[in-house]
């Protein structure tokens, strides 16, 4: 309730009607404030896309190509040493020859498995064909960015929110939505999804 209501209602003295200088002035602050702070909050979260894009190129792509460089080595390193084993042998012998490359295939397997559970190797050997570029670095950022949420838990006590990304998407939302909206946003968050 404003002031001028409630003076009215108490019977003071009215106040003059604002003039149109005054209304003016009035909604276009009212207007470039929700303009400003959906343009500021907006622009902070892209600059924060873009910034974690550029520091997730920055930190995993040379790794990513150290992996794949490793797994040529690690083939190469295999493929000599079968090779030397193979020319050194004075007498072949398909069982002890046999025996010997399983061996170092078993080696060369584990190592294998470890640059793809512990280093993160994809699979592919090519450095030119890195998961980490621009594009793939900002797509991660976004999602990072929407999986942000609460954890919330049911009346039973057992469970969480099943989709953290979209209530803090709606979270941004309810806050950059003009009061008349406020309500039904808050019942879309308040749903079990």
């Amino acid at each position: 309730m404003s002031r001028r209501d409630v003076r009215m209602e108490r019977g003071e003295y009215p106040l003059p009607p604002p003039s149109k200088c005054a209304k003016v002035l009035y909604y276009t602050w009212k207007l470039c404030s929700v303009v400003f702070s959906h343009f500021v909050m907006i622009s902070l979260v892209v600059a924060y896309c873009i910034l974690g894009a550029i520091t997730f190129v920055e930190l995993e792509a040379e790794h990513e190509k150290e992996v794949k460089k490793n797994i040529s080595h690690i083939r190469s390193n295999t493929t000599q040493s079968i090779w030397t084993m193979t020319r050194t042998v004075p007498l072949f012998n398909q069982t002890n020859w046999t025996c010997e490359v399983v061996d170092m295939l078993k080696d060369f397997e584990n190592a294998i498995l470890l640059e793809m559970k512990v280093r993160g190797w994809d699979g592919n050997e090519s450095t030119e064909h890195i998961q980490w570029t621009f594009s793939g670095a900002l797509f991660y950022s976004i999602i990072v960015i929407t999986t942000i949420g609460e954890f919330t838990q049911n009346e039973s006590g057992a469970g969480a929110n099943s989709s953290p990304g979209l209530t803090s998407t709606f979270s941004l939302l309810e806050r950059a939505a003009p009061a008349k909206l406020r309500p039904s946003l808050l019942a879309l968050t308040a749903r079990e999804v």
